[in-house]
């Protein structure tokens, strides 16, 4: 309705007007200005209202204006983008007035309507393509864009499904609030209170001041991405596996949670799955493997997850009777990762040593900054494009003697300390068990791990993290200091590959020696050398060399080599070379060397590969063996190199040979040097 009448501009203005709606505002316009009053309360009775204007018009208009209410979503709500950069968010509400359209903004971007034609007081429309961020989701009339309502606090990002125990959930007493107040974004949670809030101080229950992991979580997510994140806590403490099947209650209360947080959309980033310690004392790994992939399906059926990260508990305190069942449930947890298409890697906490009262929870700084380390990295793996990858992953186990293991991981190990023995090890042979007090010490060299064992044993298998040997330990690790990936029961091989051949073999030699040298291979397990002369065995050596002596001149020798490492096995393959003890030099061959009949002292005289320099008075003399010679001599820069001279031995011993050299010519160079 609109209602006008003219006025003393210079008087107040005190007017009756009928047919007004309750409670509903509407705008006075004097042509120059609009204040906006409600005329009438909630029985619809004309409120005292007076307004002194000091306008010139001449004419006052009263006109129906309205309000509007966003009913959803509320503060803090997140909306999981579709793609890399934009979101669409839904929005419920109601108004009173006579609204053409309804029109929405996000964050400052332009107004879009989103509902052309609101009727009967309640409206719903989609804003779409919305950019990834936070802020204000404003809506209004098209026609009185001066009736607004607003919900600060919106994002679009990503959203994460948390369930599981406890560890997934908020441990009691924890309240570590690190969310970073620098951060581009406020981080934001669902909680069991059916509320959004802010991802510090009470965000697990309404009774609880605790905040668990997730505010340190959220700084990372945030600081490396740019995308505002926020969670769904769905997990409930000691609570087994079989209790999150889909029907069963756990799964049921979860999925109302994931509704009633996305609006019935189901739309989620992933699943955060941390679960196992209830079902360690008894665990089965059939059972538990059966299970986990019936929630998987499940979960995935409900919402939008692009992938559900199970993560592999850590210290569960249970005597060691219980090692295999605890096991098991590690174990399935590990399959899981290769097996199952919809799951990815979780974190690995099998190393974290856990505090009292009950060595289950996450509780210290130390121990949630340790868990949500490790959360970002598996995280940024899956789901950012993160590049580290897996850590180290048990290759094969095999015994190089009777009291050493070679373990060979897909990439480099590293320990977190100087020690010089890797941790966490359970060996078992028979009735025998072995711990690391049984590791005298280890060398770790690039992929390979070395154990060095106290004892003797033979058809014995191996584990890495096997109940809780693990916890507190110096496990081997990648070079993040991320722990290797455990391993159960894996069989020991005996070793049956034999080593590399050497490589490199030459020699020198004497009159009555020839020595060879080599280069070792490097397998861990290379033990020694098998030398052979001439076809027959001579020794073994781990040396890279082997000396033949006490021979005479021009011999022929040749060494025949095998490889051999440290469980017996043979390098076949025979690595050859011949070498010649030098000849018996027992033939002379004297002279002077001349120039212009004048002996030249310090001329190089060569006959073939042996050589001499004159002395002072020009006399040469050189040892050679019996044969034929080419006789050089050089006396640079003064004369030029002879012609080669023949030399031959028949009978004789001794051959006197005199050279005559030639001087080069000389002359004189002058003139002057200027400067330019």
């Amino acid at each position: 309705m609109t209602w006008s009448d003219s006025v003393d501009p210079a008087a107040a203005l005190n007017f009756s007007i009928s047919g007004l709606y309750p409670d509903t505002k509407y705008d006075i316009y004097d042509g120059t200005g609009i204040y906006n009053e409600t005329l009438s309360d909630s029985n619809g009775n004309l409120l005292p209202i007076i307004i002194n204007f000091t306008t010139s018009a001449k004419t006052i208009e009263v006109i129906q204006g309205g309000n509007i209410q966003i009913t959803y979503p509320v503060q803090y709500f997140t909306k999981q983008r579709y793609n890399n950069t934009h979101g669409n968010i839904t929005i419920h509400g109601a108004y009173e007035g006579n609204p053409a359209s309804i029109e929405a903004s996000f964050n400052g971007s332009s107004w879009k309507v989103i509902n052309t034609t609101p009727s009967n007081g309640t409206f719903y429309g989609i804003l779409t393509e919305q950019l990834v961020g936070q802020g204000n989701l404003e809506v209004r009339f098209s026609n009185d864009q001066v009736v607004t309502s607003s919900v600060p606090t919106i994002g679009i990002g990503d959203i994460f499904l948390v369930t599981g125990q406890s560890n997934s959930d908020c441990p009691p007493d924890i309240n570590n609030s690190y969310l970073n107040q620098s951060n581009k974004y406020i981080s934001t949670v669902y909680t069991h209170d059916d509320v959004w809030k802010k991802t510090e101080g009470s965000v697990c229950w309404a009774n609880s001041s605790t905040s668990g992991w997730f505010p340190l979580l959220s700084d990372y997510i945030i600081q490396n991405t740019s995308i505002p994140v926020s969670w769904i806590v769905t997990g409930v403490g000691n609570t087994e596996i079989v209790n999150w099947q889909p029907g069963r209650i756990y799964f049921t209360s979860m999925q109302s949670q994931l509704n009633e947080s996305t609006g019935n959309t189901g739309e989620i980033k992933a699943v955060l799955w941390y679960q196992g310690e209830k079902d360690a004392p008894q665990g089965n790994y059939t059972y538990y493997l059966e299970n986990l992939t019936n929630y998987v399906n499940g979960v995935m059926a409900i919402s939008t997850a692009k992938t559900v990260l199970v993560a592999q508990i850590g210290n569960v305190a249970m005597p060691p009777e219980n090692r295999s069942n605890k096991d098991a449930v590690l174990r399935a947890q590990l399959t899981s990762w290769d097996t199952l298409t919809n799951v990815s890697p979780g974190v690995l906490t099998y190393d974290v040593l856990l505090t009292e009262p009950d060595y289950i929870h996450f509780k210290t700084d130390e121990q949630i900054r340790t868990l949500d380390t490790r959360w970002w990295r598996v995280i940024n793996n899956s789901l950012y494009g993160g590049t580290i990858g897996r850590s180290p992953r048990l290759q094969n186990a095999t015994f190089i003697g009777d009291s050493t293991i070679l373990l060979t991981f897909d990439k480099n190990v590293y320990l977190s300390n100087n020690s010089n023995k890797a941790e966490g090890f359970y060996i078992q042979n028979n009735s025998l068990e072995l711990y690391d007090a049984n590791i005298k010490s280890s060398n770790i060299n690039g992929k390979n791990i070395t154990l060095y064992l106290n004892e003797s044993i033979s058809n014995a298998n191996i584990s890495l993290g096997s109940l809780n040997d693990g916890v507190g330990k110096n496990v081997p690790r990648d070079f993040d200091m991320y722990p290797a990936e455990t391993f159960f029961y894996v069989e020991i091989e005996k070793d049956t590959t034999p080593p590399s051949s050497i490589t490199g073999l030459g020699s020198t030699s004497t009159l009555n020696s020839v020595n060879w040298s080599w280069n070792n291979p490097d397998d861990v397990d290379f033990s020694h050398v098998m030398v052979y002369i001439n076809d027959i065995f001579i020794t073994n050596t781990s040396l890279p060399f082997y000396n033949l002596t006490g021979r005479n001149g021009s011999e022929t020798w040749t060494i025949s080599t095998h490889t051999v490492d440290s469980s017996g096995n043979i390098n076949q393959t025979w690595n050859n070379h011949t070498a010649k003890t030098d000849a018996l030099r027992d033939h002379t061959i004297n002279g002077t060397v001349l120039g212009n009949g004048t002996g030249i002292a310090g001329a190089t005289v060569s006959a073939d590969i042996f050589k001499t320099k004159t002395n002072e008075s020009g006399y040469y003399s050189i040892l050679v063996p019996g044969g034929t010679f080419n006789l050089t001599v050089t006396s640079e820069p003064a004369f030029y190199p002879n012609s080669s001279v023949t030399v031959t031995f028949v009978n004789e011993t001794t051959v006197l040979q005199d050279i005559e050299l030639f001087l080069k010519p000389t002359g004189n160079i002058s003139g002057s040097v200027t400067q330019v």
